[in-house]
């Protein structure tokens, strides 16, 4: 006896599931960027721009975490090293089409992004949260001090 779905069923399921993605609470239906179609290149300037405000949110803890340090890699990473706690990485991917963030509060997971022109802001490929606000919460919850993004 098969235990996986027929095939029409797990259509079913999968066209459900990339539907819509409505948070808790909110009535507004967020599309997922894999509703979108294929994958974009990512704007190489919103890429910057928000390396530079991980750069310079994270650069305020640094005098309340000892051992903490910022390194910038070109254009489009950034390492957080947060001594014991582990490091952050943000990065453009080298396919050019996600941002990805390493969060050593998540377990290590990486998380990947694309970027939404509506909301003006990247999203998380899976559920369309925000990347730097899930980075601000990781960060607040595993040092001393609060990022200025």
């Amino acid at each position: 006896m098969s235990t996986s779905l027929s095939g029409k069923a797990e259509r079913k399921r999968v066209r459900t599931f990339r539907k819509e993605y409505t948070p808790r609470g909110d009535s507004r239906a967020v599309t997922l960027p894999h509703d979108l179609g294929a994958e974009a290149d990512l704007p190489i300037e919103q890429v910057v721009a928000f390396v530079d405000m991980v750069c310079r949110g994270t650069e305020a803890m640094v005098r309340f975490n000892p051992g903490m340090r910022v390194e910038r890699h070109g254009a489009t990473s950034v390492t957080v090293h947060a001594g014991d706690v582990g490091t952050f990485k943000v990065f453009m991917e080298q396919d050019g089409k996600r941002l990805a963030v390493l969060s050593p509060a998540k377990t290590g997971t990486m998380a990947h992004y694309s970027w939404d022109e509506t909301r003006e802001q990247f999203v998380s490929i899976i559920d369309g949260h925000n990347a730097l606000e899930l980075l601000a919460r990781d960060l607040i919850f595993s040092l001393r001090g609060v990022p200025a993004f």
